[in-house]
């Protein structure tokens, strides 16, 4: 069976990614990685709280955050360029990985209305949507 994923990007999170040159396609890509390794139980990229790190292109690459809710939606939430991150600091404090699963918490009761008004006052910005079948 077919599902088509919605994907959504934080609105500074996804002015942030268009200065890295982060394409539409570099994100649906990510999403459908992290929805196969889901599906085959590969947690590497596992945070806890429904909160994943993934990695855009190479090791030295840009690296996002994903709040994954089960059914059809994908939120990206934040991410950054690794050379911005100083070789002896953690790439997520604390209390940022706190944060990112207080999102993922309620990105996973949000309803329908609730999404449609979050896009209305440009909270979350919706990529074109991708089938989870497509990029197996």
């Amino acid at each position: 069976m077919e599902i088509e994923l919605r994907i959504f990007v934080e609105w500074s999170y996804n002015k942030k990614r268009k200065k890295s040159k982060i394409s539409d396609d570099d994100l649906s890509a990510v999403a459908a990685e992290l929805i196969e390794e889901i599906k085959h139980g590969s947690t590497k990229a596992a945070l806890g709280g429904g909160v994943f790190k993934k990695r855009l292109g190479d090791e030295d690459s840009a690296r996002t955050i994903v709040a994954f809710h089960h059914g059809d939606k994908l939120y990206f939430i934040d991410g950054w360029e690794k050379k911005e991150i100083p070789k002896n600091k953690r790439e997520i404090d604390d209390s940022d990985l706190k944060v990112f699963r207080q999102i993922s918490k309620a990105a996973k009761a949000y309803t329908a209305e609730q999404v449609e008004k979050l896009e209305k006052n440009r909270i979350y910005v919706e990529l074109p949507s991708i089938n989870q079948e497509r990029k197996k």
